[in-house]
């Protein structure tokens, strides 16, 4: 009698174990949440630094290097990009011989809107011209909206400029 006792206890303890991790791990579910969207903004923010680093590395001498960032844009933003922000600093640095390189950009989380990221985005790019010669610091500041797509990717569909006051 007393071993069946003490199995029948053992069981019980056992099962409020069990009970006691269950509710655990229901409390843990915002954590993971938190720890889930930290892991997609550290992607969508890489996917504005890449993009970044092809537009701190734009020369005259390589054609190629104008569409580099590309990849990182959704179809429909690259084309906007190329005629509203990209068209004149290109021909500018066509005309000019220029070269742009830049710093490490400051990004920060702003908001998100549904499968939307939208970050700030700052940087100092340095364009060097050799016609006439001479160094022109630009300040960059942007809202970018990073979109997760079907495949579960992250691509850059808007970049809105940021007046400084």
């Amino acid at each position: 009698m007393l071993k069946k006792m003490i199995s029948i206890s053992l069981i019980s303890l056992l099962g409020l174990t069990m009970v006691a991790c269950s509710n655990n791990t229901v409390e843990q579910t915002p954590q993971q949440e938190d720890a889930a969207s930290e892991v997609k903004n550290e992607e969508a923010e890489n996917i504005i630094r890449q993009f970044e680093a092809t537009q701190s590395s734009v020369t005259y001498k390589d054609p190629q290097s104008f569409i580099a960032g590309d990849k990182y844009l959704t179809a429909d933003f690259a084309k906007v990009y190329h005629e509203q922000i990209r068209a004149g600093m290109e021909q500018f640095l066509k005309d000019s011989k220029g070269t742009v390189s830049g710093e490490e950009p400051t990004i920060s989380f702003y908001k998100q809107e549904g499968d939307n990221l939208i970050y700030n985005f700052e940087v100092d790019r340095i364009i060097t011209i050799e016609q006439p010669e001479q160094s022109i610091t630009s300040h960059v500041k942007y809202l970018v909206t990073v979109t997760k797509q079907k495949d579960g990717s992250y691509l850059i569909s808007d970049m809105k400029e940021v007046e400084e006051n």
